[in-house]
């Protein structure tokens, strides 16, 4: 066989090559395992997923993770959602019991109808403004002032804003779905908002600072009504809602 003399720049070739070659790799591979697994910022939140796939220990696909559709890390000690956009099957998610501040993650879950973030520590709930799916949403005990972005999901069938911060409910006004809402413990002085809620069966404003309850006059639907702990000065307006099986008031004298 014969032999061919390697020339300089034949050997100049081969070592760019076989540098790039040492170069890409690295990116290559970090590129695919990238590619091949989901992480989570909060180990709590990880160890959660695992429990619902029951796999312990190795990488966590997206392929896996994509597929859960109910998933209920309560009380689990968490504080960020960062990865969770991954369970992108997701239709009910609990996470009550946190210690959730950022929702941000939540505005890519656009299959969820079934919402509850109660007892965390939020006060900006505006990635849920992207959310119109949802049917069912839990904010109690959290520390909300503005719920302005609940105005778009008019679809909402329950409610749950109880033990927040709330001096109006304005933002709930056309929401005509509604037919179960909490508002509880809160700061509110009027409920105009909820005139014209036909829908509504169950209401609970206790414990708010209400004088004026007019505007549930011609809900006629309701069946549930809980008034007690505001500064109600007249009950009349009560008299046409013939459906009520449950309600709880007092005058103020």
């Amino acid at each position: 066989m014969k032999e061919y003399p390697i020339t300089a720049r034949g050997m100049l070739i081969t070592t760019f090559v076989l540098i790039l070659a040492l170069v890409l790799a690295p990116k290559v591979m970090q590129s695919e395992a990238g590619a091949e697994t989901v992480e989570f910022a909060d180990a709590n939140l990880e160890q959660s997923v695992r429990e619902a796939l029951e796999s312990e220990e190795g990488p966590l696909c997206p392929d896996e993770v994509a597929d859960i559709e109910r998933f209920r890390p309560q009380e689990r000690g968490i504080e960020s959602l960062q990865g969770i956009e991954q369970l992108h099957s997701l239709s009910r998610l609990e996470l009550e019991g946190n210690e959730i501040t950022d929702i941000s993650p939540l505005t890519e879950l656009e299959n969820l109808r079934w919402l509850n973030l109660s007892d965390n520590s939020i006060d900006d709930i505006s990635p849920l403004g992207e959310l119109e799916e949802l049917r069912f949403l839990y904010l109690a005990e959290n520390d909300l002032g503005d719920i302005s972005p609940l105005s778009r999901l008019e679809g909402l069938m329950l409610l749950d804003l109880s033990e927040n911060e709330l001096d109006s409910a304005e933002a709930l006004s056309g929401l005509q779905d509604l037919s179960v809402l909490y508002l509880q413990h809160n700061h509110l002085e009027e409920i105009a908002a909820l005139e014209g809620l036909d829908e509504l069966t169950i209401v609970d404003v206790s414990h708010n600072n209400i004088r004026d309850i007019k505007p549930l006059a011609e809900l006629e639907g309701l069946n549930s009504l809980k008034l007690t702990a505001n500064d109600l000065e007249d009950d009349a307006p009560l008299c046409r809602l013939t459906d009520l099986r449950e309600l709880k008031v007092k005058i103020s004298n």
